[in-house]
């Protein structure tokens, strides 16, 4: 593994993590915001190139970004997004909407967009949400790069827009707020994480219609069916908004690659569930499968991770082949602030198998668990020589964690 000092310049304290590290889906272009709204973004080309699986040496990189993104009217970065078959547009979620950067062609190191500054560097257009006092805390865009959805913990449903119109249709009549999305690589479906509470909500794209699913975490010493169906539209699973449901809240969830298969994982497991589509399109039938972890049950129970408000699971991310699976393991696990890496399959059902850990370190130490948040964990969209998963460490430090199996 390797670690490579990204970010450089003043930072200032904030209450919140900034948000993950985000990969172009067909360049080695790597995107960061920072805390001063601003978006860094590097060629990692060089980078890869040089790295082999297993090193420890850091890679030659550039002293600084290929490209800083930041404009008056990107307030509040919450969320990135590489638009699909789209060059190099990058969506930018923060309050009032979505800032939509165009950087195709040669990226050029200008500072792009502040007031009364004259650039020849990247240019920008706004999509704007319903209230400008809303934050757009994640985004997907459908696989053909046509429309983007976005939600926020600060109000229900989701906001769709066309981006050719610049058209924004409020989706979802419920009063649940989301706050992650991932579109499945058909563009069939769309799914919807709960901000408060422990549910999983599904979207077809046809009609827009949706169901959801509730997370229950099973008994002491049992594995028993952690998820039960209600029907759409959904209200608010039972303590959403309390202590105990964000303790078990939804970490994170990846579509496999054949769009039939949805992987989650939720706070203070020690297991993820798997949502098998069983119908066709636009049918929201599923059948949910518990997968089991290797070595994650050492610890005992999986209440004795929640109660500390963290839980052996912290982080979770799939690669897009569906082959390596990376997990973010939190106290009271052993390997505390390691990354769990393994070899996964999904059809016809989804298997994980352990193949060894990887320790996410510093030159002047290694990393506190503790300071490990959910969310800092992002797959190379495109990597050709197998997985490179990266763990955001600090406002300044990404941890790339290469693993080269493919000729």
């Amino acid at each position: 593994a390797f670690l490579s000092r990204l970010l450089s310049g003043p930072s200032h304290s904030s209450t919140s993590a900034p948000p993950p590290a985000c990969w172009h889906p067909h360049k080695s272009l790597l995107a960061v915001p920072d805390t001063l709204d601003r978006v860094h973004v590097y060629d990692m080309s060089g980078a890869e190139a040089s790295g082999s699986n297993g090193s420890r040496t850091a890679p030659p990189l550039a002293e600084s970004a290929t490209v800083v993104l930041a404009h008056d009217l990107q307030h509040e970065v919450c969320s990135l997004a590489w638009r699909p078959n789209g060059g190099g547009m990058l969506a930018v979620g923060c309050r009032g909407g979505v800032a939509l950067w165009s950087t195709s062609g040669t990226m050029r190191p200008p500072l792009a967009g502040r007031a009364g500054a004259r650039s020849a560097g990247p240019w920008l257009s706004v999509l704007k949400a319903h209230s400008p006092a809303v934050r757009i805390c994640c985004l997907a865009w459908s696989p053909d790069g046509r429309l983007l959805v976005g939600a926020s913990p600060d109000f229900p449903g989701l906001c769709l827009w066309d981006v050719s119109l610049g058209t924004c249709v409020r989706v979802g009549a419920s009063l649940v707020r989301h706050k992650q999305l991932a579109w499945s690589p058909d563009g069939n479906y769309v799914f919807a994480g709960s901000a408060a509470g422990a549910c999983l909500y599904l979207y077809e794209t046809t009609r827009w219609l949706s169901q959801s699913w509730e997370y229950s975490p099973p008994p002491p010493g049992g594995l028993a069916m952690p998820l039960s169906r209600q029907q759409a539209p959904a209200a608010p699973g039972p303590g959403e908004g309390t202590g105990g449901a964000a303790a078990r809240g939804l970490i994170n969830a990846y579509w496999a690659p054949n769009s039939r298969v949805l992987l989650a994982a939720f706070a203070g497991a020690t297991h993820m569930v798997a949502l098998h589509l069983v119908g066709e399109p636009p049918s929201l039938t599923a059948q949910l499968m518990p997968v089991t972890l290797q070595d994650m049950a050492v610890t005992g129970p999986a209440d004795q991770g929640a109660a500390g408000g963290a839980g052996l699971l912290t982080d979770l991310s799939w690669d897009p082949r569906g082959e390596r699976l990376a997990v973010l393991l939190g106290p009271p696990h052993p390997a505390a602030g390691c990354l769990a890496v393994y070899a996964t399959t999904y059809d016809p059902v989804v298997h994980a198998r352990l193949l060894g850990y990887a320790r996410p370190g510093r030159p002047d130490g290694a990393v506190d668990p503790a300071s490990l948040q959910p969310g800092a964990l992002s797959p190379h969209m495109s990597f050709a020589r197998g997985a490179l998963f990266s763990l955001r460490l600090s406002e300044t430090e990404v941890y790339n964690l290469p693993l080269c199996y493919r000729q």
